[in-house]
């Protein structure tokens, strides 16, 4: 554990007898008598370096990181600890941000930090340097909360420490018995918007009307602070479940009949708010009304989510329905284009045909696909690999040299208007056929093999050829080979990836490639990464090989361009 030895420690405590000039002090002595100890933590890493004294302070061994030193400390004062920096309003301007903590630690004892947060290129904080000390019994008080800010200067509500501290004490037992309260945060929903239109004085007065009409719909003993920017939190002391209810709906009526006024002109503004219920601890209190109000946020219909049994419903629904729209968006407005990635000749080592497959583009290049939704996901898997096949045969009538292999899904091959699709889309070009293999997952060998038998049947009398993907999950058994007769044998990509270090790896992908060829069909292999595997699998009997070595799947055609077969 690295020491922090270069602080300038200055005189803090008026010495107790005269000091002799001529005696230089010891810096660590100085702290030592004192109890205290320097400390630096790197909030990127979370990283802890500490002065000599800190073994002694804190009576234990020295917690390296910001997390194993939360684990010495109450659960509450492990949250307001981070909260302090990590969700400080202020602003570093070159100087670093002061603070003051006072923590409990589990042992009962009570430590004060003193210290400055310094930002990042970001703004945000990067690393906090302080002091910490042992405090007495009779010195950790609540008096020292009062030294810190207690309330928003914009929004003269509660800032996020002060609210958290005041929660915990409405939440804690008291005599043994447990109080009912209920946690709203509420959310300024068009806030973005609001950003994008007006400056931040505008922002901040917007911010200060809003709190003002939420305390108006405050009764005695209910507590409003601001919880993040632009998201409230009201906690209804005493509060139970009928009358959270009533009182988001009383905000969110609130919200759609007031216009709140700023210095540049009434402004209007939308909530949307998660609610939960008094729990045994503050954390799992806030998390579920964190959870709530994420809900909310993403739905359609709802802009006030109570957290409970219903919960998982609305969550359930709402991704889905997400999920769907953003496949049906993609599908709709072209958003989805063809990539290629070569599939090379072992004996030539140069391209002879590519693996098609559809994606996404973005600013910095290719984007992950939307998940699919588990609602009627054959019929989305279908949608999809249509596309794909309209992209593919569109590349090759326009590219007479080219050469595809364009994987499907089983449920889509297995669909009774599939055939008869496909023979009217490679109708549009008539020597596309020939130049365009289908590829099937050996997955989709696992149920209806005949079914598969018969389309791969049709494919092949429509003058395509056909390949297996992913071989080596054990679906496909030599006798099921011989049935379906692929013109390609792809092996999985996670045979190839082990092969440079690990002499059974290389030994099961060598008895596979001997095994495909065996039976007389060709064999290719998928993974390969560098020229050492390339050089393997080669020699092996591979015919084919796709890997990063030969080439990465690249966009075929810019963005812009869309073919008629897809517009159609």
């Amino acid at each position: 554990m690295a020491l922090i030895d270069t602080f300038e420690v200055r005189r803090l405590y008026s010495p107790a007898a005269p000091v002799v000039p001529s005696a230089p002090c010891d810096p660590q002595a100085l702290l030592h008598n004192m109890r205290q100890s320097l400390y630096r933590w790197d909030l990127t890493s979370d990283a802890m370096f500490w002065g000599a004294t800190a073994a002694e302070l804190l009576g234990a061994s020295i917690p390296a990181t910001a997390r194993a030193f939360d684990d010495l400390l109450a659960p509450q004062s492990a949250r307001r600890r981070r909260d302090v920096i990590r969700h400080s309003d202020c602003v570093d301007e070159g100087a670093g941000v002061a603070y003051q903590i006072q923590c409990e630690l589990k042992d009962g004892r009570h430590i004060e930090e003193v210290g400055r947060w310094f930002a990042g290129p970001d703004g945000r904080p990067l690393y906090a340097q302080g002091l910490m000390r042992i405090a007495s019994a009779d010195y950790a008080t609540p008096k020292l909360r009062l030294m810190r800010p207690r309330f928003h200067k914009h929004t003269c509500v509660l800032e996020r420490e002060t609210l958290l501290t005041q929660l915990h004490d409405i939440v804690a037992p008291q005599n043994g018995l447990k109080r009912r309260c209920a946690l709203l945060l509420i959310e300024i929903e068009n806030l973005a918007v609001l950003d994008r239109n007006y400056d931040e004085t505008i922002i901040d007065e917007v911010l200060g009307a809003v709190a003002a009409q939420i305390r108006g719909q405050m009764r005695m003993g209910d507590i409003l602070g601001l919880y993040a920017k632009g998201t409230f939190a009201l906690a209804l002391r005493g509060g139970d479940y009928d009358q959270m209810l009533v009182r988001a709906h009383q905000l969110l009526r609130l919200a759609r009949e007031t216009m709140f006024e700023t210095s540049f002109g009434d402004v209007p503004v939308n909530f949307r708010i998660g609610g939960s219920m008094t729990k045994d601890c503050i954390d799992t209190l806030q998390h579920e009304a964190e959870a709530a109000l994420a809900i909310a946020r993403a739905s359609r219909t709802k802009r006030f989510i109570p957290y409970g049994d219903m919960l998982t419903r609305h969550y359930n629904e709402i991704v889905e329905q997400t999920k769907a729209a953003a496949i049906a968006h993609a599908l709709q407005n072209h958003h989805l284009h063809l990539f290629l990635q070569p599939i090379a000749e072992s004996g030539a080592g140069t391209a002879n045909f590519r693996l098609a497959s559809i994606g996404r583009t973005g600013m910095h290049g290719r984007l992950p696909m939307p998940p699919l939704p588990q609602i009627d996901r054959d019929t989305w898997l279908r949608a999809l690999d249509q596309r794909l096949l309209d992209l593919a045969v569109d590349h090759l009538g326009r590219h007479p040299a080219m050469h595809l292999c364009v994987p499907l899904n089983g449920a889509t091959l297995r669909h009774r208007g599939f055939v008869a699709n496909l023979v009217e889309l490679v109708a549009r070009y008539p020597d596309v056929a020939a130049r365009l293999m289908i590829a099937i997952d050996e997955f989709a060998l696992a149920s209806n093999t005949a079914g598969l038998r018969r389309v791969i049947t049709g494919l092949k009398h429509l003058g395509l050829k056909c390949a297996l993907m992913h071989f080596g999950a054990a679906f496909a058994a030599p006798e099921r080979l011989m049935q379906l007769a692929p013109d390609l044998i792809v092996i999985d990509a996670a045979f190839a990836q082990t092969i440079g270090r690990d002499a059974d790896a290389r030994f099961v992908l060598r008895s596979l490639i001997q095994e495909i060829a065996a039976l007389g069909f060709v064999p290719a292999v998928a993974g390969i990464d560098n020229d050492d595997a390339a050089q393997l699998v080669r020699a092996w009997g591979a015919a084919y090989q796709i890997g990063t070595w030969m080439g990465v799947s690249e966009l075929a055609e810019p963005p812009e361009y869309i073919p008629a077969a897809a517009v159609a």
